[in-house]
């Protein structure tokens, strides 16, 4: 699998004043991503402190592991809002439909700030590929490649 990390990606515009939020149909703590660091046409990079009190911690104060893939996830939402309508005014539908070659290298807890790097490695029709990598630092933590299905015609937030 090809390794995607903040050292591999394009260089990217810095910084985004978007919060996440703004991007995703996600709201309050549903919403697990702070802010969008970095968008280009293919890639994201977002970040997220994980407070004592962040929904995907479990009761140890660690990330419970699913929770990598959730952060990838919506920061390759922010990433398919953000290329469908750059203003951020109408979130679309996205499913998450496979995850593949996950690794965890080392585990996140409470008081951690992340950095997750989305790329798109492919595109067909209303499907895409997208690696991802989780880092504390310079710390590769999780990586993977995540695929998503995104219909054109329906919006999941009311006009």
């Amino acid at each position: 699998m090809n390794k995607i990390s903040k050292y591999s990606m394009p260089k990217l515009l810095l910084p985004i004043p978007h919060r996440a939020e703004q991007l995703l149909p996600h709201k309050k703590r549903m919403c697990c991503i702070d802010n969008l660091i970095a968008l280009h046409d293919q890639e994201a990079v977002a970040e997220v402190f994980l407070h004592p009190e962040h929904i995907l911690l479990n009761g140890e104060g660690m990330l419970d592991r699913c929770g990598f893939i959730e952060l990838a996830a919506q920061t390759a939402g922010v990433l398919h809002a953000a290329k469908m309508d750059p203003s951020g005014a109408a979130p679309r539908l996205a499913m998450l439909t496979g995850v593949q070659n996950f690794i965890v290298h080392a585990d996140a807890f409470a008081g951690d700030k992340l950095n997750i790097y989305v790329s798109i490695i492919g595109e067909i029709v209303d499907m895409s590929s997208l690696l991802f990598s989780i880092g504390r630092g310079d710390e590769l933590l999780a990586e993977g490649r995540l695929k998503v299905f995104m219909p054109e015609s329906e919006s999941i937030m009311p006009n």
